[in-house]
């Protein structure tokens, strides 16, 4: 007889990435309803997120019967946690850099900016490099997961 659904389901990788697409829909419908336009400006909260987390939940619930190492799901996982946080960092700093043209309504805003940047700038080098770690972790753990076989009952 199968078991019924319980919530241990939610600190699986797969509840975890769901728990992250209900959120990130929720900011979109949020965002949607008030009116806050962000087509053409990347990265916007499209449904595109979504979808790439919804191929993971299903990657992650199709080999879950293969022998895996649950320290790298859950760095995967936190990588994909990491990863929006990353673009919009990126793109609030380095892809948006102020030009010329941009007036600031004094000096010090202006080097408030530039320390901002600095300071951003130092951070997203080692997010980054999270988040590409999470990106193999998970890759090498599926080749492991095959390689190793199915789980057995004991």
């Amino acid at each position: 007889m199968k078991n019924p659904f319980s919530f241990r389901w939610f600190i699986r990788p797969e509840g975890l990435i769901t728990l992250m697409i209900v959120f990130w829909l929720i900011v979109y419908a949020m965002n949607f309803a008030l009116g806050y336009d962000y087509f053409g400006i990347w990265p916007e909260p499209t449904l595109l997120w979504p979808l790439a987390l919804f191929v993971f939940a299903v990657m992650y619930y199709f080999t879950r019967e293969f022998r895996q190492w649950k320290g790298l799901h859950y760095f995967h996982v936190a990588s994909l946690i990491i990863f929006p946080v990353l673009m919009f960092q990126w793109a609030a700093t380095v892809g948006n850099m102020p030009e010329e043209s941009y007036i600031f309504p004094d000096l010090a805003s202006r080097h408030r900016w530039e320390a901002y940047q600095a300071m951003v700038d130092v951070l997203i080098l080692p997010a980054a490099i999270f988040v590409f770690g999470g990106q193999v972790a998970f890759i090498v753990n599926i080749i492991a997961g095959f390689i190793r076989g199915k789980k057995t009952i004991a």
